[in-house]
């Protein structure tokens, strides 16, 4: 059995599955949700949009796919974002994981004394660099209750469009995932710029009034 068929088996039994056992489906998306901030390298966006494929050919609901991935993405964002926050800069430095090493972290640090809070909400659509972001916030002793306000705006924004394409482009959810990490910045300053402009039209609104 190739690669493409192995796939496919597994995908059936996935839809097989989640019609009788929605509780743990939810549980195992989110559950890799937060793997994927733990450990970078975890097919993180993967899972969210075959959460959104599972929607459209299961039981699964739209609205508990998204809550269980943000509650575990938001977990494993705070649980590194804690680690930064009480171990502090020397702790990586001392460490200099692969992953977190100190490069990586002067370069996030640069972004927050530039952008500040605005880095927390963009963290989920900067592919690669979201694990760098939740610790180096902690390290800069960013407000955590904050922190954890943006990082779940963030999540809400970027998980509900990923499982929207899952669900809407269906057997095809595989070829969204490199679209997506592709183009996430660009998708970012586009939300960005519709925020602006609401916000924008709200002030000169309460002006003319």
């Amino acid at each position: 059995m190739d690669i493409t068929g192995f796939l496919k088996l597994v995908i059936e039994q996935m839809i097989i599955y989640t019609k009788t056992n929605k509780i743990l489906a939810y549980v195992i998306l989110g559950l890799s949700a937060f793997i994927e901030n733990i450990f970078p390298p975890a097919p993180g966006d993967t899972v969210v949009v075959f959460g959104g494929f599972l929607v459209a050919q299961s039981d699964l609901s739209f609205t508990w796919v998204l809550i269980s991935t943000t509650i575990g993405g938001v977990l494993g964002f705070m649980g590194l974002f804690y680690i930064g926050y009480h171990f502090g800069r020397d702790f990586i430095i001392k460490k200099n994981w692969k992953l977190f090493n100190i490069e990586h972290v002067n370069q996030a640090n640069t972004w927050f004394v530039k952008y500040g809070y605005l880095v927390i909400i963009a963290n989920r659509f900067l592919s690669g660099l979201r694990s760098i972001i939740s610790i180096t916030a902690g390290i800069t002793k960013m407000d955590p209750k904050v922190v954890l306000v943006l990082s779940t705006i963030s999540f809400i924004i970027w998980n509900g469009l990923l499982t929207y394409l899952g669900y809407v482009f269906g057997q095809n959810w595989q070829d969204i995932v490199q679209y997506i990490e592709k183009y996430s910045q660009i998708v970012f300053f586009i939300i960005l710029g519709v925020i602006i402009f609401i916000v924008a039209k709200k002030l000169i609104q309460r002006k003319k009034a």
